[in-house]
């Protein structure tokens, strides 16, 4: 192949890794349109990196090059209109680089003056992608009437057979639909994709999904994302990206956790340390007594500091006592005085220095002593607290089962980003689970601000929560909210580090638990607000799309903990019933606020999730006193009383049962805690049958005398008259499990009870018919036996 161009149609189909081949020459993007078939594509040419360097860099000696070469080529891309796309290839470009780099459209219609317009073109293009190495690609421009994305990517889904596509507009709206290809057909490589009436739109994309996982990417376990435009009745595929490694992203797991739970607990003479007595006297103080019991030593250091004592006078004091007091990362929030009537939007800061900080509180002073002078307030100082992770717990005295969202980082991430849910069953510890792609974590940075950092993707799907801490988070929120006699939401700290590194978790805040019903997302079209400015465009998508919906993801920190900024949104989607999407935690505030005011929230991640365990069914025998221990747990239960005159049956099949789980026991001490269990359905057998224990036992020995017991472990396979003079004989045989079943009839087999004495738990034993292509497998359970009808797949004749 050329090293300088390649031409969608003088390049036969390549595989996949053919094509990935050709990257460092054509650029990642370039290349892998080689392994698209025509029929899906617009025609298209890829200018090499190198070639691309030659253009940018020489001057009139690349004029034949064009003449001979790339004008001829861009008028051959002329299809259906004038216009040429020149997008760029860039080598070493991943998925995470999509939309960096620069596409220019032109006209081709006029051959005489096409040089000049497309090498400065080329030059703009591969100008945007700096320093790298950049291909060029020339494609025909389609127009779209209609252009998206669909792919498998792992956010969408852990399994390579589902698929997300969305439809673009002009306009800042989308509108997704998730779809199973498994058994979608792959369409024809040699004809164009075509849309066809009664075709659902997801059927088409299904095909072509089929088509990459099983043909192209047969045996790869890449994922793919492909771009798409629509014009008429086709469609075309314009860009297909590999889910690459993710060099940039961060793996939260494995960051440092800054030790910001301090032992110390002195006092200074303006910065007072909340002990017990002192609590009281603030409201933002109070929340310690109510989560944390009296002289805890885990509950995090706090101080507080009278505003009129924040003085310039006091400065240099103040700034000594932040130092050796809290140090660094400190965090100065405002209060009012216990009792009084609460002042919002009081002033709060992200990290400072003591120095800072000091000069923060006495400028702040200063301040609210203008704003409030009828007011008795104080500011409440502590060192940021760190943690791994970050969680919203739902907890009711009433109810067993406590709900917990939590995500990496810092807490307020659960306002608007997704997380991981868990219900955990208290008096059982049981665990369900339900985790999320998480892209983003929000963290703190050296310079005191907060900032979102991409998360790994490979790790992206990780609890972000260990089961130890779940746990623990879990039951101590079951137990304030007991202490505390009404159902609430805890937001926590979890994995916060002391100043001897140890490990905890920490409650931070407390509120009376809301409503967390979740309506249906159904067919929406979904406007993104990732700022102020952009709720200004509401109304007039609203009046383009009837069925929009706005989904909330601020990209500014700031706006995560703003209260007017939820106000605004709610201010303008309520009166056009314009509902909004939350990525972020039903149980965190900013879900509560949204639906105070009004407004119709719907939760990305709760709408796929059932909120209680799976029943579990089990139709098995149990000892007399279970329900009462499932009743004290709390769970719900189903049980049936069998009448006297059936039990003999169940405890048959229960002797079985437990039998089998006794021959399964391997160390001493489980076996016989399962031979005691094989004993007890023995005694209520010989009750049942209206014996005593010691009339059987004395049945037995006399037997055992008379015919010995089972001890040897003989098997007695066949018995038959001596034929004449031959005598009586007894002979060893080797058997197996095939020798003990045998056909009844020409769709019976007799199994004896022995037959399972070589089957092993699990092991699959296979019966077959003769004559026939059926057969019947066997495999022994600890409490049941599995019987499955197959038949064997039919060899068709091929014909000649």
């Amino acid at each position: 192949m050329s090293d300088q161009v390649l031409v969608s149609h003088d390049v036969p189909l390549q595989s996949w890794s053919d094509a990935e081949a050709l990257t460092p020459s054509f650029g990642a993007k370039g290349a892998r349109l080689f392994a698209l078939p025509r029929a899906w594509c617009p025609p298209f040419a890829v200018v090499s990196a190198k070639t691309v360097a030659w253009l940018a860099a020489s001057g009139a000696e690349t004029s034949r090059f064009f003449a001979d070469v790339l004008s001829p080529i861009a008028q051959r891309l002329r299809v259906e209109t004038d216009e040429i796309i020149v997008r760029s290839s860039v080598v070493g470009e991943t998925i995470w680089d999509r939309g960096t780099y620069k596409s220019i459209v032109l006209n081709v219609a006029r051959r005489d003056d096409l040089d000049a317009p497309l090498l400065d073109a080329i030059r703009e293009v591969s100008k945007s992608a700096g320093d790298h190495d950049c291909a060029i690609i020339l494609q025909t421009h389609v127009f779209p009437e209609e252009a998206g994305e669909f792919g498998n990517l792992l956010r969408v889904s852990r399994t390579r057979d589902h698929w997300e596509y969305s439809i673009r507009t002009t306009d800042p709206v989308i509108q997704t639909e998730r779809f199973n290809s498994q058994r979608d057909i792959a369409p024809p490589a040699d004809k164009p994709l075509r849309a066809r009436v009664g075709l659902p739109r997801e059927r088409l994309f299904g095909s072509v999904a089929a088509w990459i996982n099983n043909e192209l990417l047969r045996g790869v376990r890449t994922r793919v994302n492909c771009e798409w435009v629509r014009r008429g009745e086709l469609f075309y595929i314009v860009q297909i990206d590999a889910e690459d490694d993710d060099l940039y992203g961060v793996n939260p797991m494995q960051l440092h956790i800054e030790p910001s739970v301090s032992a110390r607990n002195d006092s200074g003479q303006l910065l007072i340390a909340a002990d017990v007595d002192r609590r009281g006297d603030w409201d933002k103080l109070l929340v310690l007594d109510e989560l944390y019991e009296e002289n805890s030593a885990v509950a995090p250091k706090l101080f507080f500091l009278p505003v009129p004592t924040a003085s310039k006078g006091n400065l240099e004091q103040l700034e000594s006592e932040f130092t050796v007091l809290l140090n660094k990362n400190i965090v100065v929030r405002t209060s009012v005085a216990a009792g009084q009537e609460k002042v919002t939007n009081l002033p709060k800061t992200d990290c400072m220095t003591p120095k800072k900080a000091a000069d923060w509180c006495v400028e702040q002073a200063a301040r609210l002593a203008e704003l409030h002078p009828e007011k008795s307030l104080a500011f409440v100082a502590h060192r940021y607290i760190a943690s791994r992770s970050s969680a919203w717990v739902r907890a009711d005295p009433d109810s067993p089962i406590v709900e917990m969202h939590g995500t990496w980082g810092l807490p307020d991430a659960l306002q608007f980003c997704p997380y991981d849910i868990w219900d955990v069953h208290i008096p059982t510890e049981e665990v369900t689970e339900y985790t999320n792609y998480k892209s983003n974590v929000l963290l703190l940075q050296a310079d005191g601000t907060w900032k979102y950092e991409r998360v790994k993707n490979e790790v992206a799907r990780f609890q972000s929560i260990n089961r130890n801490d779940v746990l623990d988070v879990a039951k101590r929120s079951f137990d304030l909210a007991t202490r505390l006699g009404k159902a609430c939401h805890i937001m926590w700290f979890v994995g916060c580090r002391t100043d001897d590194e140890n490990s905890i978790n920490l409650p931070w805040y407390w509120t009376e638990a809301h409503d967390t019903e979740n309506p249906d997302r159904g067919n929406l079209q979904i406007m993104t607000i990732r700022n102020t400015a952009d709720l200004s465009k509401i109304a007039e998508m609203k009046r383009r799309y009837p069925r929009l919906a706005v989904l909330l993801q601020p990209t500014s920190v700031e706006l995560l903990r703003d209260n007017g900024f939820l106000f605004a949104v709610a201010e303008i989607v309520r009166p056009m019933s314009v509902p909004v999407i939350l990525s972020g935690s039903t149980l965190a505030h900013a879900f509560f606020q949204l639906r105070k005011h009004g407004c119709v929230v719907i939760s990305e991640v709760e709408k796929d999730h059932l909120r209680t365990r799976r029943q579990t069914n089990f139709g098995k025998l149990v000892r007399d006193k279970i329900p009462e221990k499932i009743a004290r747990q709390q769970e719900q239960q189903s049980v049936a009383t069998i009448p006297k005159s059936a039990r003999v049956g169940f405890l048959i099949g229960k002797f079985l049962e437990e039998i089998l789980e006794a021959r399964e026991a391997t160390e001493m001490k489980d076996r016989r805690t399962e031979l005691a269990d094989v004993f007890e359905v023995l005694r209520a057998f010989i009750t049942i049958s209206d014996e005593t224990l010691e009339n059987v036992v004395g049945e037995a020995d006399k037997k055992r005398n008379k015919v010995g017991g089972f001890d040897g472990g003989k098997l007695l396979l066949e018995t038959s008259l001596p034929k004449a003079q031959s005598g009586t004989q007894s002979k060893d045989a080797i058997i197996s499990s095939g020798t003990l079943a045998e056909p009844s009839g020409p769709r019976t087999y007799r199994v004896p009870f022995s037959y399972f004495g070589f089957a092993e738990i699990g092991q699959l034993r296979t019966l077959r018919f003769a004559g026939t292509n059926s057969y019947i497998q066997l495999s022994l359970q600890r409490d049941c036996i599995e019987i499955s009808l197959l038949e064997e797949p039919t060899q068709l004749s091929l014909g000649v």
